[in-house]
């Protein structure tokens, strides 16, 4: 995702994320039943289900969707199942299952009670006060109620003509519509997945994302960072609507880390005091105030300040390992910043930037008309040769 909408589900999906790490997630019931999510690579439906719900979703990024009509393209939910949605009860089933994550792509639509098996052979709650039909986008191997992406005429999974790889199975992540009856306060009892399938007690948990995400310790790893992966292939749009510019505010004593080969966009009013790491992948700070009031630590992947974006008081830390031209600054005149260090090498004073910059001091790791002015030292005392 290219957007600055990439920083909002970038940002709130690794806080949502980070709940597997939670001891309620990590531990083992008399009975024998284990629950061991903290190695997992990613949390699973429970866990975001759950997570969802809680009122600190609210300072994390999402504002919780309590009434399935309510939903709008771009929510997120998750439903649990049996024991899943309360571990110490051991009368509950244990589903193979967790449960199921998805993202709304279309509002409700109200179910017509005259259409064939609509109670789903009479598995439909007494408590049912109406169906409704969402369409979402989730990976499933199991076929969902039409429109379904992945069907072909027969209402068959099918793979696409061109198999992206030789162990490739039908299904996979696409578009389908999910059944869900709801209760007279409109939350969710019940879910059906498809034409086959028969309707089954779950507890749901649905989140809109919001424009400020906080970084309390709910979200943060032990280092004090929300760490943040964006997919190399995470689309700019879908269905032709654009994930947008909307800005994301960023607050809090915490830090952001960047890992993976995506592009990461900050453009909101931050002022996040704990830095901004990127191991790899591509930064790009697009307001003023976009990297908070940290340090900035690059040790791969690339930088890019579209705005004089770093903190007056920021050190900014470059490994001398960086290709050429991967600290790319883009804005005009100069950004001032406390010092600068490259691999070993700490500068405290002077401009600094590309060879075409005419900064006083050059390197090949910069690209970009913009300068970068050091204020830790006066700048009237530097010299070529003057590094500390």
């Amino acid at each position: 995702m290219e957007s600055s909408l990439s920083a909002r589900v970038g940002l709130a999906h690794r806080g949502a994320q980070s709940q597997r790490n939670l001891p309620e997630y990590n531990e083992v019931y008399p009975d024998g039943f284990s629950l061991e999510e903290g190695p997992r690579p990613w949390a699973r439906a429970f866990v975001l289900a759950n997570y969802l719900r809680a009122d600190y979703a609210k300072s994390t990024g999402f504002e919780p969707v309590l009434n399935a009509e309510g939903l709008q393209p771009g929510d997120i939910a998750a439903y649990e199942m049996g024991r899943y949605t309360n571990p110490s009860d051991a009368s509950l089933s244990k589903p193979k299952d967790t449960g199921h994550t998805f993202v709304v792509i279309g509002f409700p639509s109200l179910v017509d009670p005259k259409t064939a098996n609509y109670d789903g052979w009479g598995t439909l709650s007494d408590r049912a006060h109406k169906v409704v039909a969402v369409l979402t986008i989730d990976a499933s191997s199991v076929p969902h109620f039409d429109p379904d992406a992945r069907q072909n005429a027969q209402g068959e999974l099918t793979l696409p003509p061109s198999a992206p790889y030789s162990g490739a199975k039908a299904g996979g992540i696409g578009t389908g519509t999910l059944w869900f009856a709801l209760g007279e306060d409109g939350r969710v009892i019940q879910r059906r997945i498809g034409p086959h399938d028969k309707y089954t007690e779950v507890v749901i948990g649905a989140g809109r994302m919001k424009n400020v995400i906080s970084l309390g310790p709910e979200v943060l790893d032990d280092e004090g960072n929300l760490v943040v992966e964006i997919f190399d292939n995470s689309p700019s749009q879908f269905a032709g609507d654009s994930y947008g510019r909307i800005p994301i505010d960023v607050t809090g004593q915490g830090g952001i880390r960047l890992v993976g080969g995506g592009r990461l966009t900050l453009n909101g009013r931050s002022d996040f005091s704990g830095g901004v790491t990127v191991d790899s992948g591509e930064l790009v700070a697009d307001s003023e105030s976009a990297l908070g009031t940290g340090d900035v630590d690059i040790r791969g992947g690339a930088l890019t300040l579209s705005r004089a974006a770093l903190g007056d008081a920021a050190n900014l830390r470059l490994s001398d390992t960086l290709q050429d031209g991967t600290i790319h600054l883009g804005f005009s005149g100069r950004d001032i910043i406390h010092s600068l260090q490259i691999g070993d090498a700490v500068h405290r004073c002077g401009t600094w930037g590309s060879p075409d910059s005419g900064a006083m001091f050059t390197d090949s790791l910069f690209s970009g008309a913009g300068i970068l002015q050091l204020a830790a030292e006066p700048i009237e005392g530097c010299t070529t040769n003057r590094t500390n």
